[in-house]
């Protein structure tokens, strides 16, 4: 049908786990702004570890059990949340907090993930911590 469109996603993968962005505001006939991803995060692993200085980002644990340590990278502030699957909320991370997320679970981790703004295709919005 013509209507219809099927777009091609990129998976990346390694040692970690694997990510894949679901929706960019940036690609023809989605939303006009925004990314939502899902990402996996390895038994025993650590993914994470950086900040954004521009974008808002929100996270629903989908499987598995995980550490969320949160550092307000200005002033050093910082708390660790466990989240779960049987969790049913939204953890929204605003600008200058950085997010380390740690699988303490047997299985993969996912997590579903929506970025406010899309990074540009020069430049990056990712500060590693």
């Amino acid at each position: 049908m013509d209507s219809v469109s099927i777009i091609d996603l990129v998976k990346k993968e390694d040692q970690r786990g694997w990510h894949v962005e679901i929706f960019r505001g940036d690609q023809a006939k989605l939303c006009s702004q925004g990314l939502l991803y899902l990402t996996t995060v390895k038994p025993g692993v650590s993914k994470a570890n950086h900040y954004h200085e521009q974008k808002t980002e929100y996270f629903f644990i989908i499987k598995g059990h995980c550490l969320l340590t949160l550092t307000n990278v200005l002033t050093q502030e910082s708390e660790t949340l466990h989240l779960s699957e049987n969790d049913t909320q939204i953890i929204v991370v605003p600008p200058y907090i950085a997010h380390r997320f740690v699988n303490i679970s047997k299985e993969d981790v996912y997590i579903l993930g929506f970025f406010d703004k899309c990074d540009s295709l020069t430049e990056t919005d990712t500060f590693n911590v």
